[in-house]
């Protein structure tokens, strides 16, 4: 493997040289696989190294601010008929990625995707549930509540 065919790292001269290393070790298991009938036994335990890289990382990137809902559980009426404000979302400072609501149980309640209003269909409950997607350099998160329809 060619060092360039790996994306820069953008943290400096040290990026600059795990890239290069990274790149001469998957060329030795590349030059030496064809001793080993294609796969080279070492590559089995780079990827575990890899991907305990990948572990290590990842923890160092925050979680998009919290979301609170309050209250986190709430009843709505089937006799209300159209749809219903959910119940406020409080969300956390750095918390700005594109929200989505989606319902466990659409057959119960539905729940707009964009501003998170309920429609009650039928007796029941389901779980609503808020998702930001990772953007920014946060992780995504997500936060339940219980909607409880009754008739």
């Amino acid at each position: 493997m060619i060092e360039s065919s790996l994306p820069p790292l953008g943290i400096g001269g040290k990026g600059h040289h795990l890239r290069r290393i990274t790149a001469q070790a998957i060329s030795t298991l590349e030059v030496n696989a064809p001793a080993y009938g294609g796969r080279h036994p070492a590559a089995v335990t780079f990827l575990a190294y890899l991907n305990a890289a990948v572990t290590a990382v990842t923890a160092l990137l925050p979680i998009a601010g919290t979301m609170t809902f309050t209250p986190t559980a709430k009843t709505y009426s089937i006799a209300a008929g159209a749809a219903q404000a959910g119940p406020s979302l409080a969300r956390g400072k750095g918390n700005d990625g594109s929200l989505a609501y989606t319902s466990a149980s659409p057959s119960i309640a539905t729940v707009n995707a964009a501003t998170g209003a309920v429609t009650p269909l039928t007796a029941g409950t389901s779980v609503i549930t808020a998702s930001v997607a990772a953007y920014g350099g946060f992780l995504a998160s997500t936060k339940t509540y219980i909607a409880t329809v009754t008739a």
